[in-house]
Formats: structure tokens, C-alpha cells, sequence
């Protein structure tokens, strides 16, 4: 299961900023959809919208809210892990001195070199993000 991710805006010396949550209150992935599942007796909206019946797939950059909890939902991002013995999906070759990326929307492996390299996913697209992304300004 990928690590979920969102942020909270907060003053930081009297500047909005953000702070990274990891896992946040009633955000999970399920099978690569977020789902937000407040409790029942909690309002919560989603871009300003009300969540109805408990339940709401939201995307990167939703904003969440409700008494108490606010944060924009975090971008997936690839994931490191060990590449020994694995096949890159680039390549076609096995990775042996050095990390593999995971992509975290369909979970192909490439060698930590040639995902540098291609910089996005050959089988779904998605980007590689070097470092984590924050969500843009507008919206603290």
C-alpha cells in the first residue's frame, strides 16, 4: 500500500506555509483511488462541496475540510525500494547495484537510473517526481 500524503496550511513566523501529514485522518487508498470516509457525524466537504453518504473519491489538490481537520490531498509520488534481482521495465534487464522506483499508479519497477533518465512511466505516464511537490500557493 502506497504511503498517502497531504498538507495542512499553517502560519510558520507569521508566513502561511505548508505542514506534510502523513496519513491523514479518513483518507485510504484503495487499490489507487483515494477515498475520504469522515464519520458519520462529522460535515466534511471537498472543494467546497459537502460529502454526502459518508463516502467521496477525491484526486490530488482536493481540499478537505471539517470542524477541526484541513488539508489538501498530497500527489502520488514513486516509491524506492530495494531493485536486487528485479527487472527493469525500460531496460529489460535485471537491476543489481542500485534502487528500484516503483511507479505508484500502475507499480511497474525500472532501475533507479533509467527512471532518472525516461522521467515518467512508460506503461501509464504518470511522472517521476524527484522531490515532493507542494500544492501551488493560491491555495493556502
Amino acid at each position: 500500500m502506497r504511503p498517502i500524503h497531504a498538507y495542512a496550511p499553517l502560519l510558520e513566523e507569521g508566513m502561511p506555509a505548508w505542514k506534510r501529514l502523513d496519513n491523514p485522518p479518513w483518507l485510504t487508498d484503495r487499490r489507487g483511488t483515494l477515498v475520504l470516509e469522515p464519520p458519520p457525524t462529522v460535515p466534511a466537504t471537498v472543494n467546497g462541496l459537502e460529502v454526502i453518504g459518508g463516502l467521496q473519491v477525491v484526486q490530488p489538490e482536493d481540499a478537505v475540510c471539517a470542524p477541526e481537520v484541513a488539508y489538501v490531498v498530497g500527489r502520488p509520488m514513486a516509491e524506492l525500494e530495494p531493485g536486487a534481482g528485479r527487472m527493469c521495465a525500460a531496460t529489460g534487464r535485471r537491476i543489481v547495484a542500485e534502487p528500484a522506483v516503483r511507479c505508484c499508479a500502475c507499480h511497474t519497477v525500472y532501475a533507479q537510473s533509467a527512471a532518472r533518465q525516461i522521467g515518467k512511466c512508460l506503461n501509464c505516464g504518470l511522472t517521476f517526481h524527484a522531490t515532493e511537490e507542494l500544492p501551488p500557493e493560491e491555495l493556502l
